[in-house]
């Protein structure tokens, strides 16, 4: 679950276009050039900061990138220590001022959109980038490198120095500065506002001015001792009354986390050096150490203390609106750039709701990427929340209640009270009384009662007890879509837009019919995908090539052209049968046809390959584009595989192999990566509920599109379109699986192209195309007509009963006929209405552990068995007269069976004959229990789960 947008944390890979979230600091994803880690803070409710880091493979070690495959990692600004089996290293960002900050590798848009630079930095081999060695030596401060020369590529502007300055050469400093500026106004343009990096602190300056003390507050980033743990985030964004901010900070100081600064260096002198030394002490008499580092179980000693001057502090100050205060972060957001000059300046500004210390300025800090060195536990984070939940974070006690696991002989508390008028009011109690379990029964109950007095008599009356009004139970629940607010196309609108495409359609003479027989579906498709083929190979000139003969094809009818066999009327005179068992016309029969042909040209053509954002369908995979006649051969071959998309659509209204967005993208082109959020939330929900955070970034919220801008002063300068240009390049990733945009792809125009399938003669210049029939008023009522059709699924049990008949067949047997069929369609409704797979599967090794747990998470699973196995579709007719008829007849006099007979399903007509024997009467026989699956159960279950199919047999 990704955390909310206003104080979560996200990372994505602009490579596969994927948000990645984990209770880790970060998260990497390595690409083909970069090893890319994406880290989006967010940290306000009102703002959104980015941050992107890349890093050039090139430039990594070969044993850092085996690292980096098989550990998780993160990259602070401080020497990271990575962990290894043998032994961990230690992964170093060099700059010519010391350590790059985060700010300064920020990529820009065209290396975040592309994941891959035109031109790499010029890193010479005397200076690397990355530096590592193992831990097991001593960790001295690397000398200061010579400036990297990063301005001769134009592709990434030269980063800026770091906020943690060391003592660089003044002369070396100078000539950077001024190549710097001369880079980036000959790259840039004029820039609207100068950046002044901030100036190393003078270890020896005369003191300018009286000393100034401030008050700092350390939020429990500390630790007291080394098995403690804190108790939770910072609470930036909560609200408290002055009794409840004065408590906070009177625990903060009872527990020795705040203390005096006493600052006495000039008015450009940076504070967090300054305090260095103070620190240090502060902390040795309180009993306070700094974490240690990650690997290492001892404690940081006191010198260590001085790489405080490294880490990335935010400061923030306390606010006050009438008796309401909070925190407030300061504009440049980064502590380590404050000097006395902004001390002094906000202390005009901001309060102090201490009166011991109303003199004094409060200023919290807090660790910016809530680290210090190393990955710290995920409580330490800002922008988290750790372990608490939505709804506390909202409480203005929050702060108290992250407090309260800090021990302290002076402080207890027994409970903490909500602030009336601040906290919100707990969620409102609901009744969660179970409604009573309802049975199948009910729906037989209220319309045969002649029936049931005969059979109430093979029931226990527990069975039986059932109202009339229940209806048979239901997991709508699990099913139910997350937006209902879209409407998607239902059955009758789909059958108006198929009848409006027949009525299109040049009529066909019958020598121009086809007539295919074949010994099954599997060589029925694959017979017509051969035929495609040929007359592909025909078009392109080859006059050479012969047809093949085809295997299991009786009488086979190749005497025919392209546009004979597309252009169909509606009514299908064409006949697709099977020789064998009698011929006939079926939807079961040609649907499946249709579909085995669908799923054989996804499954063997590399054109096509698993969607990434809906892993049960495929999606297009653009090849690489050539030129000549290979671009042509290639795009004429991929020309039938949009046309039979096309046709099954037009046929059958149904959602096949294809996942829904390739076809959006092919019918509406790049305005299908625009739909929106609710639009996605309603045919997608994981994957709204995985992009929500890109959807929350709108365009006036500021990304960072340049090295030299921190996203703490990014002003908002992206239009509409450039921002509407980000969220394709994002989603086509997403969604499609696409490192590169389709839009002007060969490949992509060629399956385009056969959706615009002529409904008339060529001669006919009047004739209108299939794809103008998908249109609608504007692009959102298409896509919500496409989606209709990959939405015909089972969304109410009831209603799915509603289309099962059950018949009985004359049969000479001791029990009336009508008997055993009310019987076997008490039970078989029983069990559609269970869930999941049953337990003695598993038992039996016909199932594994993740088929087990996928059908207890499925909803419906047992209806969509049973459609499948009947009607061989996966989703359900268009037409709503559709049903599934069952025939039961008897043979109980048989005493040669002693196991069930098995279904016998026929697809061509949608009917199921049923032959009860006398095991078989017995299974039906016992008595059923909430909750367990009996033996019938079990015999239904894998009757579909292994539907012998039987075709064609009337």
């Amino acid at each position: 679950m990704l955390p909310l947008l206003r104080r979560g944390r996200c990372c994505v890979c602009a490579g596969c276009g994927s948000f990645l979230s984990s209770n880790s600091n970060n998260s990497t994803h390595l690409g083909p050039n970069y090893a890319c880690l994406f880290l989006v803070t967010h940290s306000r409710s009102d703002a959104a900061f980015c941050r992107f880091l890349l890093i050039p493979m090139s430039a990594v070690p070969p044993v850092v990138i085996r690292t980096l495959t098989t550990a998780p990692w993160s990259l602070p600004p401080a020497p990271l220590t990575l962990p290894a089996k043998a032994a961990a290293l230690t992964l170093c960002v060099q700059s010519p001022a010391g350590t790059w900050s985060p700010r300064s590798l920020c990529v820009c848009a065209e290396a975040w959109a592309t994941h891959d630079l035109l031109h790499e930095p010029d890193i010479s081999p005397q200076q690397p980038a990355f530096t590592y060695a193992a831990p097991a030596q001593t960790q001295v401060a690397p000398s200061l490198p010579p400036p990297l020369n990063l301005l001769t590529r134009p592709s990434l502007p030269p980063p800026i120095s770091s906020v943690f300055t060391g003592p660089p050469s003044s002369a070396a400093t100078a000539s950077t500065n001024a190549n710097r500026q001369e880079a980036i106004v000959r790259h840039f343009g004029p820039q609207p506002r100068k950046y002044c990096p901030p100036q190393p602190y003078p270890g020896n300056t005369s003191l300018a001015s009286p000393p100034f003390e401030v008050l700092i507050a350390l939020w429990p980033n500390v630790l007291r001792g080394s098995s403690h743990q804190p108790p939770g985030a910072f609470p930036i964004d909560c609200v408290y009354t002055s009794d409840q901010f004065s408590d906070m900070l009177k625990t903060l100081m009872d527990h020795g986390l705040v203390f005096v600064a006493s600052l006495s260096g000039t008015g450009d002198a940076l504070i967090i050096p300054e305090i260095t030394t103070q620190l240090a002490t502060h902390l040795a008499q309180h009993g306070l150490v700094l974490p240690p580092a990650p690997g290492n179980t001892q404690s940081v000693e006191e010198n260590a203390v001085t790489a405080w001057t490294r880490l990335p502090w935010i400061a923030l100050s306390a606010v006050r609106r009438r008796d309401v205060w909070t925190w407030s972060q300061h504009p440049n957001v980064n502590a380590n750039n404050f000097n006395r000059k902004m001390i002094r300046d906000l202390n005009n500004k901001y309060s102090n709701p201490l009166e011991d210390h109303a003199g004094k300025l409060l200023l919290m800090l807090g660790p910016r990427f809530g680290h210090v060195q190393g990955r710290l536990p995920e409580s330490w984070s800002l922008d988290a929340l750790g372990n608490a939940t939505q709804f506390d974070s909202l409480h203005a006690c929050f702060g108290q209640r992250l407090l309260h696991g800090l021990e302290h002989s002076g402080v207890h508390y027994d409970e903490i009270d909500c602030h009336p008028g601040l906290c919100p009011d707990p969620p409102a109690s609901r009744n969660l009384r179970r409604p009573r379990e309802k049975t199948p029964i009910a729906t037989v109950a209220s319309s045969s009662r002649v029936t049931l007095s005969i059979v109430m008599s093979l029931f226990d009356s527990e069975v039986l007890s059932v109202s009339d009004d229940e209806e048979v139970p239901s997991i709508t629940s699990s099913a139910a879509s997350s937006s209902d607010s879209i409407i998607f196309a239902d059955g009758p609108a789909i059958v108006r837009w198929q009848r409006q495409v027949a009525e299109s359609v040049s009529p066909i003479s019958d020598s121009e019919q086809v007539l295919i027989d074949g010994a099954n579906v599997t060589v029925m498709a694959q017979y017509i995908i051969d035929v495609l083929t040929f007359l592909r190979i025909k078009s392109l000139g080859n006059t050479s090539t012969r047809f093949p003969t085809p295997h299991g094809i009786h009488n086979p009818r190749t005497a025919m052209t392209l546009l004979s066999f597309v252009q169909r009327e509606y009514r299908r005179s064409y006949h697709i049968g099977n020789t064998v068992s009698g011929r006939s016309v079926g939807r079961g029969l040609e649907r499946s046809v249709w579909r085995k042909t669908v799923e054989l040209v996804v499954q063997q053509s590399p054109f096509w390959q698993l969607s990434p954002a809906e892993p049960e369908y495929h999606t297009f995979l653009l090849s690489p584009i050539t030129s000549g006649s290979a671009e042509r051969s290639l795009a004429l071959y991929v020309h039938w595989h949009g046309q039979i998309l096309s046709l099954y659509l037009y046929y059958y209204g149904q959602g096949l192999a294809v996942g829904l967005w390739p076809i959006l993208a092919l019918v509406l082109g790049r305005d299908s990566m625009l739909l929106g959020e609710r639009f996605l939330a309603a045919v997608s929900p994981d994957v709204a509920q995985h992009l929500q955070p890109w959807f929350a970034l709108c365009a006036t919220d500021p990304i960072p599109t340049n090295l030299l801008d921190p996203p703490s002063i990014i002003p908002n300068m992206r239009t509409r379109r450039e921002h509407d240009d980000w969220t394709v390049k994002f989603l086509e990733r997403k969604l499609l699986g696409c490192t590169t945009s389709p839009w002007n792809h060969a490949d992509y125009s060629a399956l385009s192209y056969g959706f615009e399938l002529p409904l008339y003669p060529l001669t006919v210049a009047s004739g209108s195309r299939l794809i103008d029939f998908f249109a609608r008023s504007s692009p959102f009522e298409t896509a919500c007509f496409i989606a209709g059709m990959f939405h015909r699924r089972i969304e109410s049990l009831t209603t799915f009963l509603w289309h099962l008949r059950f018949q009985e067949h004359v049969a000479t047997a001791p029990v009336q006929p009508i008997l055993l069929r009310d019987l076997f369609a008490l039970r078989f409704k029983r069990y559609l209405a269970g869930c999941g797979h049953p337990q003695w599967l598993l038992d039996h090794g016909l199932i594994d552990d993740n088929e087990m747990q996928h059908g207890l998470t499925t909803p419906f699973l047992r209806p969509h068995l049973l459609l499948l196995a009947a009607l061989e579709a996966p989703l359900l007719p268009v037409d709503d007269d559709w049903d599934i008829t069952f025939t039961v007849s008897s043979d109980l006099l048989s005493t040669t069976n002693t196991e069930p007979n098995p279904m016998q399903l026929h697809t061509c007509t949608g009917s199921v004959d049923v032959r009860i024997n006398s095991r078989l009467l017995e299974l039906m026989m016992q008595s059923p229990k909430d909750g367990i699956d009996t033996e019938f159960d079990i015999w239904a279950h894998t009757q579909l789960h292994n539907a012998d199919l039987t075709y064609n047999k009337l």
